[in-house]
C-alpha cells in the first residue's frame, strides 16, 4: 500500500492492479528486509530467518540486513533474484506484471531507509 501511495503521489497511474500470492508478514523497525524475504519465501517466519542468518554477511551490527546478503538467503531457498541500483516505474511495472514480487528500497523522510515487497 505504501508503495502504490508513493507511486499514485509523483502522477503515475499503473496500467493494471495485479496482485501477487505474497503474504504480509510483519516486522519490527530494523528488520524490513529480512521481513520481505519471509514474504517472498512464503513458508518461514522472521524469528526462523534471524536465528539462522543474522551474522555477516547478511547482516552487520551496524549497517543492519544487507542486500546482497538477503538476496543468498533468498538463493538459499531456490528463490532467483537480481540486485539493480535504480529502475523506472516500467523496470517494476514489467516484473510485477511477470508475476515477480518486487523489493524496493525507499528513503522515508523521519524514518530513514525501508524495504517493502
Amino acid at each position: 500500500m505504501l508503495l502504490r501511495n508513493l507511486i499514485q503521489s509523483i502522477g503515475h497511474t499503473p496500467q493494471k492492479e495485479v496482485l501477487l500470492d505474497v503474504p504480509y508478514v510483519s516486522a519490527v523497525p530494523g528488520n524490513c528486509g529480512i521481513g520481505c524475504v519471509a514474504m517472498i519465501v512464503g513458508t518461514v517466519t522472521v524469528e526462523e530467518l534471524e536465528k539462522k542468518y543474522k551474522t555477516l554477511p547478511f547482516y552487520d551490527e551496524r549497517l543492519g540486513w544487507m542486500h546482497k546478503g538477503l538476496m543468498t538467503i533468498l538463493d538459499d531457498y531456490g528463490i532467483a533474484s537480481s540486485y539493480k541500483k535504480r529502475q523506472n516505474l516500467k523496470d517494476l511495472e514489467s516484473c510485477i506484471g511477470e508475476r515477480k514480487p518486487v523489493v524496493v528500497s525507499l528513503r522515508v523522510p523521519v524514518y530513514g531507509g525501508h524495504l517493502c515487497v
